[in-house]
């Protein structure tokens, strides 16, 4: 069997004294939408970039890169080893450190995530024990939780492991620091000065439950990127040498603002409605 997708990272799942291999495998589509390169647009022409040492004037390839910290007003210099050795095995190594159930998840954990990577079987393992993981984690609703090390220049982060569909997936997390809660909360103070009256809330549940129906992936798929089919269709109008007009398109007229909330989501319900009809 070939193998399945392009390795993004490998290494191994540790739960206490047991790990087995696996590799994350990229989800990424690169043909989805064509890939646009910085340029001049005096020359026409790719820009390169260079990192040049403020000191010796010189361009310094990534091999050659360490990192500055600012600390206490000063600039301490960290090189490559040694940022390395702060946490040597992490980087080959998802360490789990607690199993949860699916359903005790935080509805705020989505804030969080960062990227998602199926993990699968190394080539050269019998993938009995990556199988055992996914089975079990599935038959139980569990949750794995740990930390990961992509690459070899990138953080640290929380990562969960789940069974989904027919896929162990690897989700990569910030940490609860990262993310300012603080606005949520302020979010929600705000909430609570706004006065909505009972007729209001009323005409909005009508409105949304207007526009209720079950999830459907093809409905979800269907929904279209406006602006990759424009830039399609720019690039390939030029390759062709066809004219291309820039005139921007013309605004609605809205005389919405005019209205108050209550006629406006009287309004919404009787185009949804009037929609179902035809």
């Amino acid at each position: 069997m070939a193998a399945i997708g392009r390795t993004y990272w490998n290494g191994k799942i540790s739960v206490g004294i047991f790990s087995f291999p696996v590799r994350a495998v990229s989800l990424n589509n690169s043909d989805y939408k064509p890939e646009l390169h910085l340029s001049h647009e005096k020359c026409s022409a790719r820009l390169e970039q260079n990192y040049v040492c403020t000191k010796c004037h010189n361009a310094v390839g990534w091999n050659e890169m360490g990192r500055i910290a600012e600390f206490e007003g000063k600039e301490i210099p960290l090189s490559y080893k040694e940022l390395m050795f702060t946490n040597p095995n992490a980087l080959k190594t998802i360490s789990i450190q607690k199993i949860v159930d699916y359903a005790e998840l935080p509805k705020k954990i989505f804030l969080h995530i960062e990227q998602s990577y199926p993990l699968v079987k190394m080539e050269d393992d019998d993938g009995k024990a990556w199988k055992l993981f996914y089975s079990t984690l599935k038959s139980l609703n569990k949750v794995a939780i740990g930390s990961v090390v992509m690459r070899k220049t990138s953080d640290q982060k929380i990562c969960l492991i789940s069974a989904m569909d027919n896929s162990l997936i690897l989700q990569i997390l910030s940490y609860p620091l990262q993310i300012k809660h603080s606005i949520l909360e302020e979010v929600g103070q705000m909430l609570d000065t706004i006065p909505v009256s009972e007729e209001e809330s009323k005409m909005a549940e009508m409105l949304i439950n207007s526009l209720v129906s079950p999830f459907v992936w093809d409905d979800f798929a269907s929904i279209k990127d406006d602006k990759t089919a424009r830039i399609t269709s720019l690039i390939q109008k030029k390759a062709e040498g066809t004219s291309v007009s820039l005139e921007p398109p013309t605004e609605e007229k809205s005389e919405k603002s005019k209205q108050d909330l209550l006629e406006q989501l009287k309004a919404a319900i009787v185009v949804i409605k009037d929609k179902e009809k035809k």
